[in-house]
């Protein structure tokens, strides 16, 4: 397998034959930095632990970037979340690859591990993403999320963020337009109205996790959760485990037609 470094390297050196940089003094020096906390988070891209994000999801963050930021940082004990927060957004703001960001990011990856005995709360997950909203990024901001589970942390929570720039101003969403809410179930199985759409979601990215879900359908972490329980239940995913995550048992459409 490669190095985390190496494809911290390789990531970098993707994006800056795309970007064709201009040299400036200290590139090399802030590369070198850069390059460290990306390694970091490819600890975290490549292992084999189900953390929900892979680097093909730096690769979204990168593509489009005219500059770049990196931030990572573990914590501990109480009020570790907004600590955490704090120090990956000042460790990002230290330095920045292309030219000077005039904005918030366009796109961002965040990565969060925890501790199985020290496991990430939700509120904690929010306070970490509303402080890099209100710093670093804002309610445009594409924002990538993944977390897994460290058990051999050495810290409680440990955060990594990627930045991606844009030297053009962001385009205005556009406004939403004013629909019926689907309905909570299925009035025909009596499961998620998101059941098949999920599973389906699950069996073509071969992986499985609440992140996805929250990111595809817009769900809140309740739901979220009943919908994950209904999954296991009919054989599509098995248990979340520590080591392993969720785990897609159905390898094909044929065999997920069977589970509806």
């Amino acid at each position: 397998m490669t190095s985390a470094a190496t494809l911290a390297d390789n990531l970098l050196s993707e994006w800056e034959a795309h970007r064709h940089l201009a040299p400036i003094p200290d590139y090399t020096a802030q590369r070198a930095r850069l390059a460290q906390q990306l390694a970091n988070m490819c600890v975290v891209l490549q292992s084999e632990a189900d953390s929900n994000v892979d680097e093909d999801d730096a690769r979204t963050v990168l593509r489009p970037a005219t500059s770049l930021r990196v931030g990572s940082t573990g914590t501990s004990g109480p009020g570790r979340a907004i600590r955490a927060a704090q120090h990956v957004a000042q460790l990002a703001q230290a330095g920045h690859l292309g030219p000077e960001p005039g904005g918030p990011a366009a796109t961002a990856l965040l990565v969060i591990l925890s501790q199985p005995t020290t496991e990430l709360e939700m509120d904690e997950l929010n306070t970490i993403t509303e402080y890099l909203r209100q710093t670093v990024c804002d309610n445009q901001t594409e924002l990538i999320f993944g977390h897994g589970l460290q058990p051999d942390s050495s810290t409680e929570l440990w955060v990594g963020v990627l930045l991606g720039y844009s030297s053009e101003p962001l385009p205005p969403r556009p406004p939403r337009l004013l629909q019926p809410a689907p309905p909570a179930t299925s009035h025909v199985t009596g499961r998620d109205f998101y059941f098949e759409a999920a599973a389906r979601l699950f069996v073509q990215r071969r992986r499985a996790g609440g992140w996805l879900l929250q990111r595809q359908f817009g769900l809140g972490y309740n739901r979220t959760g009943r919908l994950l329980d209904e999954l296991v239940a009919a054989g599509v995913i098995g248990p979340e485990s520590e080591s392993r995550g969720w785990r897609v048992l159905v390898t094909d459409e044929a065999g997920l037609e069977k589970k509806f």
